[in-house]
């Protein structure tokens, strides 16, 4: 039982040290033309290319916007930026991860 019990917590560790991170932010600077190119959200520098998934389904990817942003944790992408989804109400930035 001890060792099935070790083998599931070493397999939840594992787990959680490959798994995204998100967290919300506001957009301080971006490309003028295009998605691709440096970000930087909160004070920190991201680089979005094609493979980042914008979603402005909720609002446009623009200087000030509230968004979540996903960072993959995974062994092949590890710290490149998944997803951006920008959030409705950009004056409630400091609350989404409270209430999303």
């Amino acid at each position: 039982m001890r060792k099935i019990l070790s083998l599931l917590f070493l397999l939840g560790f594992m787990s959680s040290a490959f798994a995204d991170e998100e967290f919300y932010g506001k957009i301080e600077s971006m490309p003028e033309n295009s998605f691709e190119g440096e970000w930087v959200i909160d004070g920190k520098s991201y680089q979005v290319t094609s493979e980042t998934e914008v979603d402005e389904e909720d609002g446009n990817a623009k200087v000030g916007a509230c968004v979540e942003v996903e960072i993959d944790g995974g062994e092949k992408d590890a710290g490149a930026v998944e997803e951006i989804d920008v959030k409705k109400y950009s004056f409630l930035c400091s609350f989404y991860e409270l209430i999303d």
